[in-house]
């Protein structure tokens, strides 16, 4: 591993984060329990740092940011990583891969935005 891709420690403001753009796309949202189960937690919901890109792209974390968004929260502990917006997307599949990820529909609508980059890719072969 060079020194470019190993990931750093950091604290952003909450309104200086924003989601990846496939989550947009799909209009994917966090699920009222899902919030009321991390707001039990208090304070341990926010003890994990938030995966992040370079430019403050959430790719794991998504919900502990909309619950720091409700509660006030001024800022979130984050590890960033150097990835463009196709290895985010990469990166967010595989961590929501666990069982209380993203239901399939949803991963297969955001795997299909990795589309354009394998036919790319396999042009280029």
């Amino acid at each position: 591993m060079n020194q470019a891709e190993i990931p750093r420690l950091a604290t952003y403001r909450v309104d200086e984060l924003r989601p990846h753009p496939s989550y947009d796309r799909h209009n994917l949202a966090v699920s009222a329990s899902q919030l009321a189960a991390l707001a039990a937690l208090g304070d341990l919901a926010f003890r994990e740092p938030l995966l992040i890109t370079r430019d403050r792209t959430i790719v794991d974390g998504y919900a502990r940011w909309k619950l720091a968004q409700l509660t006030g929260r001024p800022t979130l502990l984050c590890m960033e990583y150097q990835l463009d917006e196709t290895e985010a997307l990469q990166m967010l599949l595989q961590t929501h891969r666990r069982l209380n990820g993203f239901i399939p529909f949803n991963r297969i609508g955001l795997a299909l935005d990795l589309k354009p980059f394998f036919q790319q890719r396999a042009r280029s072969n």
